[in-house]
């Protein structure tokens, strides 16, 4: 099973956008969509055994559980959203993310990679798999003229392709996975 998490709170967001069509690109694939917004803002009172309040252990399992993660984001303020960041941080201290890999792929006004490059350094801290995926330009998955986000059928071939093509490597790590845990148990 592979969960995505996006890291706007918008429901009309490009990135939710972006996601759904990668969930449809993975047929083979489970994928199920995990909702952040309603996780307490982390508190470090709250991080030991029977303290964590019962929305982030839903989280961490959902994470834990999962084979791969994709995340598509915006940049606010050249970083990463708050609560995206705020879900990241209720991680920190727990090994759910460790050797899982996740790609990340980001759509916002600019093309600055500075999101992309502060994730890859909160994952790699917590040793998650990251693998990079394309930075897209808000521009090139919203409509032209009305600003909508578009739905898969009317994404440009670029923009599929691109999306398709981060997902080969993360298809391949969980192969990879599911075979080393064959291994494992043989």
């Amino acid at each position: 099973m592979i969960i995505t998490i996006s890291g706007s709170l918008s429901q009309n967001s490009t990135n939710k956008q972006l996601l759904m069509a990668a969930s449809r690109l993975l047929p083979l694939e489970k994928c199920l969509p995990v909702d952040i917004a309603k996780l307490p803002h982390f508190n470090p009172d709250f991080v030991g055994p029977n303290l964590r309040p019962k929305g982030v252990c839903q989280f961490d399992e959902a994470v834990t559980q999962a084979e791969g993660i994709i995340i598509s984001t915006p940049e606010y303020a050249s970083e990463i959203p708050g609560a995206l960041k705020n879900a990241l941080d209720w991680l920190v201290s727990t090994t759910a993310l460790t050797k899982k890999p996740v790609l990340i792929f980001t759509s916002s006004g600019s093309k600055s990679g500075k999101v992309q490059a502060a994730l890859k350094v909160v994952l790699e801290m917590v040793e998650a798999q990251v693998i990079t995926g394309p930075d897209f330009h808000r521009s090139e998955v919203v409509g032209k003229k009305s600003g909508q986000v578009r739905g898969l059928d009317s994404f440009s071939k670029t923009v599929l392709f691109e999306i398709k093509k981060a997902l080969q490597p993360l298809g391949e790590a969980v192969t990879h996975a599911r075979v080393q845990a064959i291994g494992t148990n043989a």
